[in-house]
């Protein structure tokens, strides 16, 4: 479930990377393509910061079962939320304080989804776990932009188009969210059948020492 939701962001990352800046040129009166990028790589500068120091801190204070799962979740549907009014926000202002706070909602997953990737996986294999997520994700991000080209050409209509990434992300939100409750499950289940082999054990242990404690010591017997 990670690995899926993680591809989704950055499937939609890579969209809003190429895309969002030319965007806002077409649809905001006076927004040039310069204005237009630059504020664009500010927000993005400022929302990773601010997802970061977020993340950190929530994960240190939700007290929920699989916390992780929980804030990816939460963080990416709300911002999939703010990204959907920033496309449809056609004034400067507004469009860039709703980006803010998408970005800042988005980037809460980095630090969460990496821990569940290293709490997933032996020590010994962590690295090519790694390694293979990025590699994989990445081909997300390789072919959004493309994607969205293609949408906006065969439909007109751009804003159409970049309304995929939203829903993207929107969708990584409800693989997370699955996930936590899976999870959750899983690990009780599992824990049932750990408690029942445990006891299956002790009832073997008994009976096998109640049979040696019956049986008769053959050499003293023999004496």
């Amino acid at each position: 479930t990670n690995l899926a939701a993680t591809w989704l962001i950055i499937f939609g990352v890579g969209a809003l990377a190429d895309w969002l800046p030319t965007y806002y040129h077409r649809k905001i009166p006076d927004f040039d393509p310069a204005e237009s990028a630059l504020m664009v790589g500010i927000v993005t500068v400022i929302g990773g910061i601010g997802g970061t120091l977020l993340e950190s801190y929530l994960a240190d204070i939700i007290r929920t079962r699989q916390p992780y799962f929980a804030i990816c979740g939460v963080g990416t549907m709300g911002s999939s939320i703010f990204m959907l009014l920033s496309i449809y926000s056609f004034q400067k202002f507004a469009a860039a304080i709703l980006v803010l706070v998408s970005e800042i909602l988005l980037w809460t997953y980095t630090g969460p989804s990496a821990a569940i990737v290293a709490n997933s996986v032996d020590v010994s294999v962590r690295t090519r776990a790694f390694s293979l997520q990025i590699l994989f994700i990445h081909l997300g991000d390789a072919v959004s932009p493309t994607i969205i080209g293609w949408v906006s050409d065969q439909t007109g209509n751009i804003s159409l188009a970049v309304t995929i990434v939203p829903i993207s992300i929107f969708l990584a939100g409800v693989v997370y969210l699955l996930g936590w409750r899976l999870l959750d499950e899983m690990q009780i289940t599992q824990k049932v059948q750990l408690s029942q082999d445990e006891d299956d054990i002790l009832q073997f242990n008994d009976e096998s020492y109640d049979q040696v404690r019956l049986e008769p010591n053959t050499e003293e017997s023999s004496n």
